[in-house]
């Protein structure tokens, strides 16, 4: 069975069962916005944070919140480390808290001059980055919390960070419309090795394929690029949005893109030739988030319209659709909600 996580306005976390569209079970005990859900490796654990300050472990079989911890701030970002022996959160009062999963203690903690607004880590689990106003990335090792390095962006705000598979480069990008660029780093020094600055307008979605040396991005200039990331060089554009392309991922064997728009459209792409293979229509307003499930047979997407689609990936059909008009808001119209799809 797969299985949706969405966060409602009314701050509660909605479980669903995505072949039948029943809601399973309603998480209920945030008092104010969810910032950041993410299941355990198994599925049989979720985790929320919120700006009402807690971090709640939930049993996903049940529904049960098993525990809350308490901060005295708004809790922006969470994540486990690597072995999911470890919960690690970032606060808005700019401290960094790190618990043992197993017991809840509170393990170490460390307060910055700097705020933190999310956090990744290295696909070894002994570093994470977190983004730091918007205009810093600090590296921080997972144990000591100790910053081992900074990475600085010169000119416009942070969008988003990605490490590459071996956590020896790092991408990032801007949302800001002074700086339409994409910038590789090597993340063991500060040094920017490239700036990719062909995309004309805010750059909403980067990400590697499996082994680093590829780089798509899309952005509100309304297009798809591929890049080579040991050069740096733009390798192709794929063109055929009509609005902004706001999300775009490699399906399991890297053969297509998949990209989601503000035109109302799922499109698939091949990534050798960059020719649209498919497109997908029946939402009827922006689409915001699109995403595998765990065999790579179906797409879900999410879009401003209040509901989510359940897509077959090879024939394009729509197998299933959620609809969410009995809240004020579906999870794509607030910022910073998550939909995880297991």
């Amino acid at each position: 069975m797969n299985r949706i996580l969405t966060c409602e306005s009314n701050h509660n976390i909605k479980m669903w069962n995505s072949e039948m569209s029943e809601c399973l079970f309603v998480l209920k005990g945030h008092t104010n916005c969810i910032n950041c859900v993410i299941f355990n490796s198994d599925g049989n654990i979720i985790i929320s944070c919120s700006h009402d300050g807690t971090i709640k472990i939930w049993n996903s079989n049940t529904g049960r919140c098993l525990k809350t911890l308490h901060n005295n701030r708004a809790v922006m970002s969470i994540n486990f480390n690597f072995d999911e022996s470890k919960i690690i959160a970032c606060l808005w009062d700019n401290t960094i808290k790190v618990w043992d999963f197993n017991t809840y203690k509170l393990l170490n903690k460390i307060k910055n001059n700097d705020s933190c607004n999310s956090i990744i880590l290295k696909s070894n689990g002994n570093k994470f980055y977190k983004n730091i106003d918007n205009y810093l990335i600090k590296i921080f090792d997972t144990n000591t919390l100790l910053c081992s390095n900074t990475l600085i962006n010169d000119i416009g705000s942070i969008n988003i960070v990605v490490f590459n598979y071996d956590d020896s480069k790092i991408i990032s990008c801007s949302n800001d419309c002074d700086d339409c660029t994409i910038k590789i780093w090597n993340s063991n020094t500060d040094l920017c090795l490239h700036i990719l600055n062909e995309h004309t307008d805010n750059i909403n979605h980067i990400d590697f394929n499996n082994d680093g040396s590829r780089i798509i991005s899309c952005s509100s200039d309304e297009t798809i690029k591929i890049w080579d990331s040991e050069s740096g060089l733009c390798l192709n554009t794929l063109e055929g949005h009509s609005h902004s392309v706001i999300f775009v991922i490699f399906n399991f064997d890297e053969s297509k893109i998949v990209s989601c728009s503000w035109d109302e459209t799922i499109k698939i792409w091949d990534f050798i030739t960059g020719l649209c293979l498919n497109t997908l229509e029946g939402h009827t307003d922006n689409i915001n988030f699109i995403k595998f499930n765990f065999d790579g047979s179906k797409i879900i997407s999410c879009s401003d319209d209040r509901t989510t689609k359940i897509w077959d990936f090879e024939t394009g059909e729509c197998l299933n659709t959620i609809d969410n008009d009995t809240i004020d808001n579906n999870i794509i119209l607030e910022p910073n909600q998550i939909v995880q799809l297991w």
